[in-house]
C-alpha cells in the first residue's frame, strides 16, 4: 500500500458501537443519526464554519486547559444529548484531565480557579437556550443549545490580568444541606502553583469600584449564614451566595427567534443588548416592565489592559427570582455610563442567591 494512503487511513476510522456507524478523522466526528452538525459554510464568528472545524485538533492536547476546555464547550454543547442528566457525566473524562493540568477543582462543569470567566456565556447558533433540569441556571451544562464561551477570546488568553484587575465578586457555595464555603479557597488549593503566572487563576483580587455617579457602600462580601427565614427550596446541586451591583432596566426585543434584545434606560435610550434564555419556559418577558441584571465583572476590549479605554462595559446577567432564589434568563452588556440612568430603586449592593 502507498505510504499516503496508510498515512489516510490512520487518520480515519469507521467505528460500530450499538448498531451505529460512527466516522472519525483527526478534523470531526460524525454518526448516522446526528442532526446538529451545522453547514461548513457558517460566515458568522459563533457559527460551526471552518473557523471551528480547526480548532478541536488544536485544543485536544490541553496545552492552554482553560481555554481549551471553552474551546471544546463549543462543540459539546451542539450535541443532541439522548439522556439530558447525562451532560457532566459525559464530559468527565476531559473535565479530570482539565482539572489535573489547570491545578483546580471544578464546581458543576465550571473550573473553580477562574470561576468569573466561564460564567460568561451565550447562545452561538440560530435560536435561543433553552433550560436543562437538574443543573444550576448559572451553569452552561443547565442549558440546551450550543453556547460561545466568553465574549472575548482574547480575555481567555489574558486571564491573570483580567481576573485580578476586571472583576470582584468574591464568590461562595451553599450545599443542599445550608455548609457555606468558598468557591476559591486558596488555603483548600495546596497544589495550585501561585508564583507561576503561567497558572491562570485568582491571586490578588480588587474591590469593586463603582463608575462616575453611582454611590453605593460594596465593602461587604461575606454571605449571611442564616436564610432559613425564607424557606428555600431543596435542591440536588450547590447555590451561589455573593454580593455584587443589581440594577434594573426595560428591554426591547429585537429578534424572538434568537432571543435578541436591548437594554433600555429609564429614559427609553439604549443602554447594551442582552440574549434571552428560555424564553418559551417563563412569563417575565411578556409580564414585566423592569428587569434586574446583575454585574458580573468588566469587559476587556483591549488586547493590552489599557484600564482608561478597557472599563466601558459590564457582563451582565438577567435575573427571574423564584422566591428568595434567582435564576438566570439571558447574558448581556451594559454600558458603564448607564448605571446612574437605570429605573428605580437604582444601582444597589445586594446579596444574590443564585441556583
Amino acid at each position: 500500500m502507498h505510504r499516503f494512503q496508510e498515512q489516510l487511513l490512520a487518520r480515519r476510522a469507521v467505528n460500530f458501537v450499538g448498531g451505529r456507524v460512527f466516522y472519525r478523522c483527526r478534523q470531526d466526528t460524525y454518526a448516522e443519526q446526528c442532526t446538529d452538525h451545522s453547514p461548513r459554510s457558517g460566515n458568522s464568528e459563533y457559527e460551526h464554519g471552518d473557523i471551528w472545524s480547526s480548532l478541536l485538533p488544536m485544543v485536544a492536547a490541553l496545552d492552554e486547559p482553560l481555554p481549551n476546555f471553552g474551546d471544546i464547550l463549543i462543540y459539546y454543547t451542539a450535541r443532541a444529548l439522548t439522556f439530558q442528566s447525562d451532560t457532566l457525566r459525559a464530559l468527565a473524562g476531559i473535565i479530570r484531565r482539565v482539572s489535573e493540568k489547570a491545578k483546580c477543582r471544578f464546581l458543576q462543569g465550571i473550573p473553580t480557579v477562574a470561576f468569573d470567566a466561564f460564567l460568561i456565556f451565550q447562545c452561538n447558533q440560530l435560536g435561543a437556550l433553552r433550560r436543562r433540569q437538574g443543573f444550576p441556571s448559572y451553569s452552561w451544562a443547565s442549558w440546551k443549545g450550543g453556547i460561545v464561551m466568553g465574549w472575548h477570546s482574547k480575555m481567555f488568553h489574558n486571564l491573570n490580568p483580567w481576573l485580578e484587575e476586571f472583576t470582584w465578586i468574591i464568590w461562595y457555595k451553599r450545599s443542599p444541606s445550608g455548609v457555606l464555603n468558598l468557591i476559591w479557597d486558596p488555603s483548600a488549593n495546596e497544589s495550585f502553583p501561585f508564583g507561576d503566572l503561567s497558572y491562570p487563576g485568582y491571586r490578588r483580587r480588587r474591590p469593586f469600584r463603582a463608575p462616575p455617579g453611582v454611590n453605593i457602600n460594596s465593602t461587604r462580601t461575606y454571605p449571611t449564614e442564616d436564610i432559613d427565614s425564607e424557606p428555600t427550596p431543596k435542591r440536588e446541586y450547590p447555590l451561589l451566595q455573593f454580593w455584587t451591583v443589581a440594577v434594573c432596566f426595560r428591554i426591547q426585543l429585537e429578534d424572538e427567534i434568537e432571543g435578541r434584545a436591548r437594554i433600555m434606560t429609564a429614559q427609553g435610550t439604549p443602554a447594551g443588548h442582552v440574549r434571552l434564555d428560555g424564553m418559551e419556559e417563563t412569563s417575565i418577558f411578556t409580564t414585566q416592565d423592569s428587569f434586574e441584571f446583575i454585574l458580573l465583572s468588566r469587559v476587556m476590549e483591549r488586547h493590552h489592559l489599557e484600564l482608561e479605554e478597557s472599563e466601558d462595559r459590564y457582563h451582565v446577567m438577567l435575573l427571574e427570582w423564584m422566591g428568595p432564589v434567582a435564576e438566570r434568563r439571558g447574558f448581556g452588556l451594559l454600558d458603564m455610563s448607564a448605571t446612574t440612568a437605570c429605573l428605580p430603586p437604582g444601582p444597589q449592593w445586594k446579596e444574590i442567591v443564585l441556583g
